[in-house]
């Protein structure tokens, strides 16, 4: 047998026989034929895809991996922030009343200096007055001089017991300045 005829009894074949001997027939035989050919092909594209889709988990678990590390400096650096901003805030605040009892302690050393200029005039008082302007002066000028971070390497530092201790001399000198 050969060409067409042949062609027909092999897909008659693969169709479980002609009709007429109770088979599928040639319909069949296309169908099962077809699958025989596509299976491979679908199974070497599975196979395709099932390889890049590996990959692509690999790279998106990379990914992921970058991702919790940006996270982490994200946190830390808010922490940072946050810690930075109550102490400027507690800065801030502690600066402002100095300020405050430095313009009140002025504005009466102004009106000694109006009525006697001459500093071996001055009672125990006056002179204590001055004393205190000068300490204030000095306290005003080197309380923002200080600074609220420092470079540790890679690391920024926000220098919290430096700076609390700087407040907490500021404070006691204002109490004990303002009695």
């Amino acid at each position: 047998m050969a060409g067409a005829a042949a062609t027909k009894a092999t897909l008659a074949w693969f169709g479980g026989g002609s009709l007429a001997s109770g088979g599928l027939g040639i319909a069949a035989g296309t169908w099962v034929l077809g699958g025989i050919v596509v299976a491979p092909a679908l199974l070497l594209t599975g196979f395709m895809l099932d390889s890049k889709g590996d990959k692509a988990l690999e790279q998106a678990c990379e990914a992921e991996q970058e991702a919790e590390k940006v996270i982490g400096k994200i946190d830390e650096g808010l922490t940072l922030l946050r810690k930075l901003e109550r102490l400027g805030d507690r800065f801030w605040s502690e600066l402002r009343k100095t300020q405050r009892l430095y313009e009140d302690k002025v504005t009466r050393l102004e009106a000694l200096i109006l009525g006697k200029n001459d500093y071996t005039l001055f009672d125990d008082e006056e002179k204590l007055l001055l004393d205190n302007n000068i300490m204030l002066v000095k306290l005003l000028k080197d309380m923002p001089l200080v600074d609220l971070m420092e470079k540790n390497g890679e690391e920024d530092k926000v220098r919290e017991t430096e700076v609390l201790e700087l407040l907490d001399y500021a404070q006691e000198c204002r109490l004990e300045l303002s009695a």
